[in-house]
């Protein structure tokens, strides 16, 4: 069981390293202390178990909000990554920022022909 704790450090640490080269921390730079806060509270806290391992690297992936790092969401060679601001409101996806002609507040129904209320 130590052995598991110390890989599971050993890991994070890894990417850790890959991740603190991610372009958002060149455009903005406040973001590194956020995400170095936020590291340093999972590495502190005992990772025991492979499902507090994956909860760790889920966290630390999807920081950046993005398609690119976040590992919750399957992509195959036929998947899109959009990068748009949305948000939650009153248990409807809202655009939070206009996108392509799309209107500020323009609720999002489906992603991917999924519905918002499967996703």
């Amino acid at each position: 069981m130590e052995m598991d704790k110390m890989l599971y450090k050993e890991d994070l640490e890894y990417l850790y390293s890959k991740l603190v080269k991610h372009p958002l921390f060149v455009i903005q730079k406040s973001e590194r202390r956020a995400f170095d806060k936020l590291f340093c509270s999972i590495i502190n806290n005992e990772i025991i178990n492979d499902n507090q391992f994956t909860d760790a690297i889920n966290k630390l992936t999807g920081f950046f909000q993005d398609g690119h790092t976040n590992m919750e969401l399957p992509y195959s060679s036929k998947d899109k990554a959009i990068n748009i601001s949305c948000d939650w409101h009153n248990e409807k996806l809202l655009l939070s920022q206009p996108y392509m002609g799309i209107a500020c507040d323009a609720e999002i129904t489906a992603i991917e022909n999924v519905s918002v209320e499967d996703i």
